[in-house]
């Protein structure tokens, strides 16, 4: 066996001797110093090793995760609920231990755990036993006039109703929202500003011209202003509540429900119910809670019984049903009709106290009494609010909601129908279709909850009412020569479930094809029946020739924008119902119409710019398209090809965006030549766009779609077309270094696929052999443009692997030339890089972890038959010693490493070797010249790395506590490599002992630092040398 014998630059003390400095009952001084004697590199047997460290492994016939035994039965142990893990506590030995555990993890919120906080009376607020809330009484501590804790009275929690109630409020908030001002009579001297005093110069003004006064009379507010004094009042009002001041709460709540009777600015009308329900809530509120503290309570706070959670009227007390009645009286004595039925049903909840509940004939006598309100607006929310009542009081008389629903149908068909009546109704500059858009909430809410199957003839007759016949000789008669108005049809289609459009499909198409009104309340109608067909699933029987029969109507619509977005929801519906035949025909449609309306020549020519709403529209047909299908099947079809040719501006860019990301979330991989160059044509858009002005999140976003796609293209049976692809993108990309990375690591992922395809088939192929040289060529001609260094060493490493792979040997060592060139480069300055990247302690470890990498490799490199077996040992040790370290430690960190190159070097069999390469340990085997070139490396080695030991004890006085921890950790590295290397000798001992000194003096310099490394070292070098013997 080669023997290669190394001298030691340290003088050889005793072994007694050096360990006396780590154990202080060793006190002995060292007798001299010794001749220098040299050690042996220990042989490696990696057969026998790797049996040695093998975990021996038997067949079982246990399944671990089967019940039982198992380990799933162990875990599901673990994961017991803490309130039986105090019975698994079977033995002595563990009940002390899992009870402490059970301690622990006690469940905070268990009921059953009477824990409380030291010192304090600790009462959980989930529990569910809080007390009743407290409004309005001096009593009863402090008040808040939110309307979300004042809707917990009646209930224990928000009802669903009440929920539901909150979501349609922020809803209609957002919808009808507007930033024009309000025109307020001074009549609602509650609402309009106080004016100030007139002087009778002003006043005789007013008089002379009616025009000034009237101006006095009326004024203008915004709606913020107006918001902001409404909800003044309720606040007023729960103040004056709170105040005692009874007649005052009641006067203020009278004034506010009056505003709902102004119906003259209707845009700002269901705000305007919104905040006034929320003031009425209150009021009912506050006055439901003085009636339950007057069945509980005398007038002086004493307390008579306590009613249970489920009373009834039987168990009121009668004070506080004369209270109750009371307060009905004063309701009931207002005049006006609207502000009655308002105020009526604030108090609803008070009825408990004076009837069984439910009272179903109040409701009835409410639901009648609502139709003596005329205007149609205000009768629509009225109703709304009486719909609320109803759901909460009798959720299950949807017949009320359902006769409701009716009248607020009757009552806007006649204001569509009737132009005389209609012009009494609407206000100047206001249509009809935006008026009947603003009681869109209120169909809405009375149809929300009705069961189809319960009521289809109830929902039939209102359809029946709006499209000109009835079922009724004195409706039929009312309808005569009167046909469907498409924004009131639009309301019901919008409202109606799902279930029964798709039961009455056919008839509202007939109904929508002759409905009468502008194009684009028309195209409104058309998109929301087939919204709600959507939600409804239909069958393809049904949609197909639903669609046929109103297609021609949809496209005699106006505007192109109209057109789009009733095609934007067919599209969806073809997705669910349709086959690919179908869609393609429709986007066939669409294209046209595009075409023809832009005014370009022909399907597929570049049209001229359409405008944004269209393109928004187009831009979410091609959304649900790529989503719901492949993307290869969107792109198979020409006309979803030219849909996406008439994008313009950024929204071309986003739509290129969103296809390129579906294309990289593929489940598939792209094959499709056409789908790959329309791709590929996309994200060349995207790349090119990019310009100095671009930001660095959108570069980054563009980068990662771009990489995504190009690694999701994948041409599994032609890898010369897959490399020509790659090749395209290289050209295509140059503006991105990291796409460039990413295709030199994907074309050397392709070369060591069609090797192993190769190695399969047990034979040489010599086109696979020029396949694999264009591969390496591509790497080596595009590694050079990368302008980062440790990116460009790592993937000059990489392709030389590759090419020894491949069996390209001569390729292979002009790459880690050109590694070891590159950093050289960069230390002489030749080489234009930024300081930054290459300064500081970050640079340098990834530079020596790129370094350790070239050196694993290095090992299997055929030497040069000219320039022998090491010369590129000989560069990469010339570069480690040229270069400028920071961290003075590196460099010995990197001689370590070094050593062990050259240690598995030395074995008559190397631990890895590439299959068809001969490496050296077949080229040199035996050879004296190799022994003794190997021998001066070591020497060389050995030489420098103590030198370095000496450069690093040498600075510990002016070393910072951190340098000296690494530098310590670089010496203990460099004894952990002596005793790994080599075999165990008194000298390895000895050499080792004093490096274990050295680094405990460093270290000791480095206050506070961690020792378990010096420790493990230790122990590490006592089990090696505990049978050396001098």
């Amino acid at each position: 066996a080669r023997c290669l014998v190394l001298r030691s630059p340290f003088p050889v003390n005793s072994l007694h001797d050096h360990l006396a400095s780590f154990d202080p009952a060793l006190n002995m001084v060292a007798a001299g110093d010794a001749p220098a004697r040299g050690f042996v590199l220990r042989p490696r047997y990696y057969s026998r090793e790797a049996e040695r460290w093998s975990l021996h492994a038997a067949p079982s016939t246990r399944d671990p995760l089967a019940e039982g035994d198992g380990l799933l039965a162990q875990a599901g142990r673990l994961a017991t609920p803490v309130n039986s893990l105090r019975s698994l506590a079977l033995t002595e030995s563990n009940s002390s231990s899992i009870s402490a555990f059970a301690s622990v993890y006690d469940d905070p919120l268990n009921a059953a755990s009477t824990r409380s906080l030291p010192g304090a009376d600790f009462i959980d607020p989930l529990s569910g036993n809080m007390q009743r809330l407290s409004v309005g009484s001096p009593d009863r501590g402090s008040f808040t006039s939110s309307s979300k804790e004042l809707s917990r009275i009646f209930d224990d929690g928000e009802t669903p109703i009440r929920k539901e109630w909150e979501s349609r409020k922020k809803t209609i908030q957002q919808k009808f929202s507007t930033s024009e001002t309000i025109m307020v009579s001074a009549s609602f001297n509650v609402i309009a500003p106080k004016a100030k005093k007139k002087t009778v110069e002003d006043r005789l003004k007013e008089l002379d011209s009616p025009e000034i006064q009237q101006q006095h009379e009326d004024c203008l507010i915004s709606q913020a202003e107006y918001v902001t004094r409404l909800r003044r009042l309720r606040d007023d009002l729960a103040a004056a509540w709170q105040n005692a001041e009874r007649v005052t709460a009641l006067k203020l709540s009278i004034k506010v429900a009056h505003l709902l009777q102004d119906t003259s600015v209707p845009q700002f009308y269901p705000i305007l119910f919104v905040l006034v329900a929320d003031a009425l809530d209150t009021m009912g509120a506050l006055v439901y809670q003085r009636i339950l503290l007057k069945c509980e309570k005398e007038d002086d706070g004493t307390a008579v019984c306590s009613l249970p959670t489920s009373f009834t009227c039987d168990d009121v007390r009668n004070q506080a049903k004369e209270t109750c009645s009371n307060w009905f009286t004063k309701v009931g004595s207002i005049f006006d009709l609207p502000t009655r039925l308002y105020m009526e049903l604030s108090l609803f909840p008070c009825y408990r106290f004076l009837e069984a509940m439910p009272p179903v004939q109040q409701i009835e006598r409410l639901v009648k009494m609502t139709r003596g309100v005329a205007d149609p607006l205000a009768n629509s929310y009225l109703r709304y609010y009486l719909a609320r009542t109803i759901k909460e009081s009798l959720p299950k008389r949807a017949d009320l909601l359902l006769d409701m629903a009716k009248d607020v149908v009757k009552l806007l068909h006649r204001l569509a129908t009737d132009k005389s009546y209609a012009k009494e109704i609407l206000p100047e500059r206001m249509d009809l279709e935006k008026y009947l858009g603003l009681t869109d909430p209120v169909l809405s809410y009375l149809l929300a909850d009705v069961v189809v199957n319960d009521h289809v003839k109830d929902l039939d007759e209102i359809v029946l009412s709006i499209s000109g016949q009835s079922n009724t000789s004195s409706t039929a008669n009312e309808a005569q020569n009167k046909r469907p108005v498409s924004a009131l049809i639009f309301q019901l289609v919008t409202a109606f479930p799902p279930d029964y459009i798709s039961r009455r499909a056919e008839a509202l198409c007939s109904i929508c094809k002759v409905a009468e009104g502008s194009s684009g309340m028309q195209a409104a109608t058309f998109r929301a029946l087939g919204e709600r067909l959507c939600e409804a699933r239909p069958t393809p029987e049904l949609c197909l020739p639903l669609m046929n029969s109103i297609w021609k109507n949809v496209r005699k619509l106006s505007l192109l924008e109209e057109y789009l977005s009733v095609a934007d929801v067919f599209v969806e519906m073809m997705l669910q119902t349709a086959g690919e035949t179908e869609l393609s025909i429709l986007l066939k449609d669409i294209n046209k119409q595009i075409s023809s309306r832009s005014g370009a020549p022909a399907v597929g020519s570049t049209v001229a710019k359409l405008s944004d709403k269209a393109q928004r529209y187009l831009d979410s047909i091609v959304t649900r398209v790529a989503s719901e299908t492949s993307i290869h099947t969107a792109l198979s079809m020409p006309p979803f090809v030219s849909i996406i040719d008439s994008f313009t501006g950024e929204i071309k860019a986003a739509v290129n965006k969103q296809l390129l990301s579906y294309a990289a979330k593929s489940e598939n991989c792209l094959d499709d030549p056409n789908a790959v160059n329309y791709l590929l044509e996309m994200a060349q858009q995207l790349h090119d766009s990019l310009d100095i002005e671009s930001s660095d999140a959108s570069k980054a976003e563009v980068y990662k779609l771009v990489e995504d796609f190009i690694f999701r293209v994948e041409f599994s049976f032609d890898a010369e077309k897959y490399l020509s692809f790659l090749v395209d993108c290289r050209g295509k990309f140059h503006k991105s270094e990291r796409i460039r990375i990413r295709l030199i690591q994907r074309v050397n992922a392709l070369c060591m696929q069609v090797l192993v395809d190769q190695r399969k088939k047990h034979k040489a192929d010599r086109l696979a052999s020029q396949f694999a040289k264009a591969c390496i060529a591509f790497s080596q001609i595009t590694i050079p443009s990368i302008a980062q260094v440790l990116p460009r060493v790592q993937l000059y490493a990489l392709t030389a692997g590759v090419a020894l792979q491949t069996d390209l040997v001569p390729s292979a060592e002009a790459l880690v030339k050109s590694a070891i060139t590159c950093v050289n480069e960069v230390v002489k300055g030749e080489d234009v890089v930024e300081v930054e990247e290459t300064s500081g302690a970050g640079f340098e470890e990834s530079l020596m972890s790129q370094m350790s990498n070239l050196m694993s490799l290095l090992l299997v490199v055929p030497g040069h038959p000219q320039q022998g077996p090491f010369y590129l040992m000989h560069g990469l040790n010339n570069l480690i010693t040229s270069y400028p370290w920071t961290a003075k430690a590196s460099s010995l960190r990197l001689r370590c490493s070094m050593l062990c190159l050259l240690a598995a070097a030395a074995q008559r069999s190397f631990l890895y070797t590439i299959p068809g390469i001969d490496s050296n340990d077949t080229l040199y085997s035996g050879e004296q010249s190799y022994v003794q070139e190997l021998q001066g490396l070591l020497d060389a080695q050995y030489d420098l790395a103590f030198k370095d030991v000496q450069d690093l004890v040498a600075e510990v006085s002016s070393a910072t506590n951190a340098e000296n921890e690494a530098n310590a950790r670089a010496i203990l590295t460099f004894a952990n490599t002596l005793l790994l290397c080599c075999s165990p000798s008194p000298q390895i001992a000895d050499a080792v002992a004093e490096l274990i000194q050295k680094a405990k003096a460093t270290l000791k310099a480095a206050s506070g630092s961690d020792d378990s490394y010096l420790r493990t070292t230790l122990h590490f070098y006592t089990r090696k040398t505990q049978n050396t013997k001098r």
